[in-house]
């Protein structure tokens, strides 16, 4: 089952700031303590970082890390991908919280191939990201019986309100 739901903006705020935290991608559970730690021993951004989201991605990763709140919270199955020769910047993160799944999409980095990658919606049927984003969502319901909030910002938001769309456009 499929869900838009405002799971709380704030925490869907957090966990938008708290993906990719490693530059790699890591199909391993992972506390926000964990990835407080594995973020702060990847002292280089990606390329395609900005170095002040760098360092504020880790203030807010050490703030999560010690709060009751969010102790619980599990993050899972981050892909990311950023490919020159396909003009795809894609990213994704899933975090299981209580008996939900909140799957967060980040949405267009500073990269000049994130930017061509959102020109590129404006024409083509199904970008790269939005391929992967459908492949990694089927995957997702396959593998998981429970409630799935589906959550971005930006180009991030596009992601899951495509496949939405699409879905709802094959049902007629």
């Amino acid at each position: 089952m499929l869900l838009i739901w405002p799971f709380g903006m704030k925490s869907i705020t957090l966990f938008l700031r708290a993906l990719s935290p490693s530059g790699k991608d890591s199909k391993a559970d992972l506390t926000f303590n964990q990835l407080y730690q594995a973020y702060q021993e990847s002292k280089t951004p990606k390329i395609h970082e900005l170095f002040f989201f760098h360092d504020t991605r880790l203030d807010l990763l050490k703030l999560l890390s010690r709060s009751s709140r969010y102790e619980k919270v599990i993050a899972f199955g981050h892909e990311d991908v950023f490919d020159e020769e396909s003009e795809t910047q894609f990213a994704v993160t899933s975090f299981s919280i209580a008996d939900t799944i909140a799957i967060v999409f980040r949405g267009t980095d500073s990269s000049l191939i994130g930017w061509k990658e959102d020109f590129n919606l404006s024409y083509l049927e199904a970008n790269p990201s939005q391929k992967l984003a459908a492949a990694y969502l089927q995957d997702m319901e396959q593998s998981y019986n429970l409630p799935l909030i589906l959550s971005g910002h930006s180009k991030g938001g596009n992601l899951p309100f495509t496949q939405l769309a699409s879905r709802h456009s094959q049902r007629k």
